[in-house]
């Protein structure tokens, strides 16, 4: 279960992306709100990753939702949450992101790379509410997509 504080940012997250207050707030709410967007995936994905490993059994409506879920939170417009200057290179955000700068240099590779996991998640939702099988052969594209931008646009913790 998530914690208030988890929650509370994750209602901030989605508040950002579907206001448009988004482009008043400064700039360490940005980068909470797509933190928050990103632990949505992370909740998602760790249901996902249970049903894969045992942990939790297989269940196609609990497995179905969560590839939805990831599937949407891809498809949102993000922009507003990545404004220039929000990076690990800005002296009074640094220490509040893991954003590489290359993300805001390297922009056509990072639309690439969203393209890429829509694609992935278009397929792991159709296919997880099927059978764990299906679960495990489709979300092996999509943790290829996310660890090929966290690669080249997070640094490391």
């Amino acid at each position: 279960m998530l914690n208030k504080n988890t929650l509370m940012s994750l209602i901030m997250a989605a508040f950002m992306l579907f206001s448009p207050a988004a482009f008043a707030v400064d700039s360490s709410e940005l980068i909470e709100a797509r933190q928050g967007l990103m632990k949505l995936y992370s909740v998602n994905m760790d249901m996902l990753g249970e049903m894969i490993r045992r942990i939790q059994p297989y269940d196609k409506k609990k497995a179905k939702d969560a590839a939805d879920n990831l599937l949407a939170l891809s498809r949102l417009k993000q922009g507003a949450l990545w404004p220039t200057g929000t990076g690990l290179a800005s002296k009074s955000l640094g220490t509040k992101t893991s954003a590489k700068p290359e993300i805001w240099i390297q922009k056509e590779n990072v639309a690439q790379k969203q393209k890429d996991l829509v694609a992935a998640l278009e397929i792991l939702s159709r296919d997880a509410g099927w059978s764990l099988r299906n679960l495990e052969d489709s979300i092996t594209a999509v943790n290829k997509a996310c660890k090929g931008c966290h690669k080249d646009f997070r640094a490391r913790k």
